[in-house]
């Protein structure tokens, strides 16, 4: 920063500086961040820490982000999880909290009806398709969402089509194999590289969208593009995903953890219409845009764009 002779500094990403804020001697501007992944505030939310350790690894966290946030230079933080600025207020009145939109770049998509078309290819018209989308890791539930299925009779099944799309995690194919295998449920695949003007078409041709999160900390963009092509959400209530599908009528918010829980959301899918209030998901897809995004910024640095 002394070296460029910068005016201000923006840390992109807030939460890998906390222990220099408060160990290491500053620079001479202010400085402004963004913080991802905070997690203070999630026992209010409902989800206190589970067991010795993690209570343990909060506390420290905690500490540490209560220190950096006293540092005199710090000027602004940003965080798209702006249900923790209250819980920050008590750590550091004095800063300035801006909430900031998810930066997700939707394309057009001229694609959707192709794509439908492929994937619903050689299906009965009244199956209801629901996509899981981006890297298949034990992050995305497949484990609980096979055994979910399993519990769901098999004439249920018949009325779901399940996309993949997108890289599958190896340690993840046992849970793919075991749904192609249960009777009546159709899976169609397609894990290779997605580009990301493709991407929103997939959502678009989609019925549902699923983001069985396993106790994921901060957002999603699945949630913005789900939002974006108007088609509800079937998403873990743990933490902020949990919250905006609640407060944006972004689709239901269940316990991911939990196949029981998942199979009666996938029963009230199939049943509600609609599930989810479309003019509140435009509402939240037009607040979570990319040029979104780089305004708040600019203009809560006092910069022009």
């Amino acid at each position: 920063a002394r070296r460029e002779e910068a005016d201000h500094v923006l840390l992109m990403y807030l939460d890998q500086f906390q222990l220099s804020l408060f160990t290491e001697k500053g620079p001479h501007c202010p400085v402004s961040g963004i913080l991802f992944r905070p997690t203070l505030h999630y026992p209010a939310l409902g989800h206190p820490p589970l067991g010795w350790r993690e209570r343990l690894r909060e506390l420290r966290k905690k500490a540490t982000l209560r220190l950096a946030l006293r540092n005199r230079r710090l000027h602004t933080v940003f965080s798209s999880d702006s249900f923790c600025f209250d819980a920050l207020r008590r750590f550091a009145p004095r800063l300035r909290y801006v909430a900031l939109p998810d930066p997700v770049q939707v394309y057009p998509v001229e694609e959707a009806t192709a794509i439908r078309l492929q994937m619903r290819a050689d299906l009965p018209p009244d199956r209801k398709t629901l996509l899981l989308f981006g890297h298949l890791d034990s992050r995305k539930g497949l484990g609980p969402l096979a055994a979910a299925l399993a519990q769901l009779p098999e004439a249920t099944r018949r009325r779901l089509t399940l996309w993949l799309v997108g890289p599958l995690e190896k340690s993840q194919e046992p849970f793919e194999k075991k749904m192609t295998e249960l009777p009546g449920l159709e899976v169609r695949r397609h894990h290779d590289f997605v580009p990301d003007e493709r991407i929103q078409a997939y959502f678009q041709a989609a019925d549902g969208i699923l983001a069985l999160y396993q106790r994921h900390i901060g957002g999603s963009a699945v949630l913005v593009r789900a939002a974006a092509a108007e088609r509800p959400a079937l998403a873990s209530d743990y933490g902020l995903v949990g919250q905006l599908v609640r407060t944006h009528g972004l689709g239901l918010a269940l316990d991911a953890t939990r196949p029981a829980a998942i199979a009666g959301a996938l029963v009230e899918f199939l049943e509600a219409d609609p599930l989810g209030n479309p003019e509140q998901m435009r509402n939240f897809a037009t607040q979570n845009r990319a040029s979104e995004y780089a305004r708040v910024i600019f203009e809560n640095l006092l910069l022009t764009v």
